[in-house]
């Protein structure tokens, strides 16, 4: 109701000349929606067809007292302008360009990933700008933005991601798990009981296992295993066999002995 009052009663256009004479010499045909429009007198406005004044008072006529936020558009296009001819023009931006349509070419996204995209933006800019992280909600339509700094962590991330992440994250055995106090755990062995002995083994790596989605439970697939074989420690073979023979030459020369006396 109040959108369609507006159209009739602006005061303030008629106060300014702006009366509905003018709004149809413009052929405003609101037929195809009022947002089509608007649109047709953006562009027109762009072309110098239109001055200011005439294309806050068609804005207001369309939307009423919404419309104050379409008032600077020109000043928004000309910041768009300078940023894009930035983007273009700086050999940095273009390297971080680069990063991000490489980054966004992977079918998902993992922690790994993602950690190794903003080391690579955190070494093209060094200390010298901030870091930010854009991150864009598909459903809601909203756009949240987070300064990073060294030790921060990136937004959470959704279900799915966070699956993933705890999977990259247990099957990485080079590096300690995120948020994992290692103060807190208790060793499995005793240090007491640990024999430092250099044995000679093969293995083989054939466990398979699945980790369910709801539970982070860990299932063993049945057929699959890890093998280790020790292999004989040829050293102490041949210091037996020594032992051995030693032995064997003491006994025969006292059995010798015994028969001569």
């Amino acid at each position: 109701y109040q959108l369609n009052k507006s159209k009739h009663l602006s005061k303030a256009a008629i106060g300014l000349g702006a009366d509905s004479k003018i709004f149809q010499s413009l052929n405003l045909d609101v037929k195809q929606g009022y947002y089509k429009t608007l649109l047709k007198l953006i562009d027109k406005f762009f072309d110098d067809e239109l001055d200011q004044q005439t294309f806050e008072e068609c804005s207001r006529y369309i939307f009423g007292t919404r419309a104050y936020i379409l008032f600077s558009i020109d000043k928004l296009m000309q910041s768009i302008v300078r940023q894009l001819h930035h983007i273009v023009s700086d050999p940095k931006a273009q390297t971080l360009l680069s990063y991000f349509k490489e980054h966004h070419e992977y079918e998902k996204h993992t922690a790994e990933l993602t950690k190794a995209y903003r080391m690579q933006v955190t070494e093209l800019l060094g200390n010298e700008d901030e870091i930010y992280n854009l991150s864009f909600n598909t459903v809601d339509r909203t756009m949240s933005i987070q300064l990073l700094d060294k030790n921060d962590d990136i937004f959470e991330l959704h279900d799915e991601d966070k699956y993933n992440e705890y999977v990259s994250n247990y099957i990485d055995w080079e590096h300690d798990t995120p948020n994992v106090n290692r103060k807190l755990l208790n060793p499995s062995y005793l240090k007491r009981n640990i024999r430092h002995q250099s044995y000679s083994h093969r293995m083989r790596s054939n466990m398979q296992y699945k980790i369910c989605r709801n539970t982070y439970h860990l299932f063993y697939v049945i057929g699959t295993e890890d093998s280790l074989v020790a292999k004989k420690n040829m050293t102490r073979c041949n210091e037996a066999e020594i032992k051995s023979n030693r032995f064997k030459s003491w006994l025969e020369k006292k059995q010798v002995e015994s028969a001569e006396t």
